[in-house]
């Protein structure tokens, strides 16, 4: 037979061990939210302008990296873009790239290529052989992010182009 007291130590042991697991795996969550906000990586990849008269369609090419240890699912995403400090898109009218409806898989230590189109540009907007400032404010919504389950994300990208 178990004494009171054998049985007192052995519940405060499971407790002590199970209070410190509970602990460490909240901490190694938290830490991995903190790390995929500041490992997640996102450039301007490349952009094509093509003219048609007096419209113009631009195509700019998002690479997302994800160099943390955890996965997430971009579900929303949404883009101001500006031209040499002209928006291009009405700022109540961003540009989507990604929709509830076709989310995109961004798996641990991996890399995706996100487009986005934009048509109907006027054409004396986008400069023919001047250099050209992009400025994109870029913001997206992603589930499986550890500890809160979902993560709204901004940046603010910039890039310079030479005239030709």
């Amino acid at each position: 037979m178990i004494s009171i007291r054998r049985l007192s130590i052995l519940t405060f042991v499971l407790i002590t061990i199970a209070s410190v697991s509970l602990i460490s795996y909240s901490v190694y969550l938290l830490f991995g939210a903190y790390d995929l906000g500041r490992l997640l990586v996102v450039s301007i990849s490349k952009t094509v302008i093509t003219r048609s008269g007096d419209e113009t369609s631009l195509e700019i090419d998002f690479l997302v990296n994800n160099t943390s240890e955890f996965g997430i699912q971009i579900v929303y995403a949404r883009a101001f873009v500006y031209l040499n400090s002209q928006a291009l898109t009405p700022s109540n009218a961003p540009a989507l790239l990604i929709t509830y409806s076709n989310p995109i898989e961004l798996l641990p230590f991996s890399a995706v290529l996100v487009p986005i189109r934009l048509g109907n540009v006027p054409s004396d907007k986008v400069p023919t052989n001047s250099s050209r400032y992009w400025a994109i404010n870029l913001q997206f919504i992603a589930y499986h992010v550890p500890l809160t389950g979902t993560g709204f994300y901004t940046f603010n990208l910039e890039k310079e182009e030479a005239g030709s």
